[in-house]
């Protein structure tokens, strides 16, 4: 494996390195409490050292591929 994406219920997906993984966070929770649809419910990735768009909100999947993670736009294009 070379790279994991994190991809979101709206469709919205993010591509990152595997030896990044350590770094990563899937949040359940905020301030103790359980995330609000607003904040990304049911996960959202927490990415320090990442720009905003790479936080992925409505988290409900995360493949793993052969490929780098160099395969992606380098932003968003939704």
């Amino acid at each position: 494996a070379k790279s994991l994406t994190l991809h979101s219920l709206t469709g919205y997906k993010r591509r990152f390195a595997i030896e990044e993984a350590g770094d990563l966070w899937l949040a359940l929770f905020v301030a103790g409490e359980p995330l609000t649809r607003g904040h990304g419910f049911p996960a959202r990735l927490v990415a320090p050292g990442y720009r905003g768009y790479d936080w992925v909100k409505w988290v409900n999947r995360i493949s793993v591929q052969v490929r780098g993670p160099k395969w992606q736009a380098p932003l968003p294009l939704q």
